[in-house]
């Protein structure tokens, strides 16, 4: 797994409590708030396509009932007021992970491009 330097100021600290599927959870904030948030940078595929299942079972694994950190980019909020986020756990970015193993692919969704070369690299 590539490593990237995250040196970032964090924008919440949150807990997970439920994944909707590859690229979106919801938590609950360290302020109390309930967010969902999108994964930003990448895409999975949707519920009746092939690697739903296999997309989501991964991320419930690596982060339901979870501590994590999101990084947000340009905006804070998607068309569908969702949080987007990039998500890191234990150092590591989900997002990037996600491509790396095959669950999930890069996708640009600018201006919030922030590691979108990092993804790309991810996904060779």
């Amino acid at each position: 797994m590539k490593t990237l330097t995250n040196l970032f100021l964090l924008s919440a600290i949150a807990f997970v409590y439920h994944v909707v599927d590859g690229d979106t959870i919801d938590v609950q904030l360290d302020n109390g708030v309930e967010d969902r948030v999108r994964l930003i940078g990448i895409d999975t595929p949707e519920r009746g396509e092939e690697g739903f299942e296999e997309a989501k079972v991964y991320v419930e694994e690596r982060l339901l009932h979870r501590i994590v950190w999101i990084e947000t980019d340009v905006e804070q909020r998607g068309p569908f007021n969702r949080l987007l986020g990039y998500i890191w756990l234990d150092g590591e970015m989900i997002n990037l992970e996600l491509v790396e193993k095959g669950y999930a692919e890069p996708k640009e969704y600018p201006p919030n491009v922030k590691y979108s070369e990092n993804l790309v690299e991810a996904d060779k």
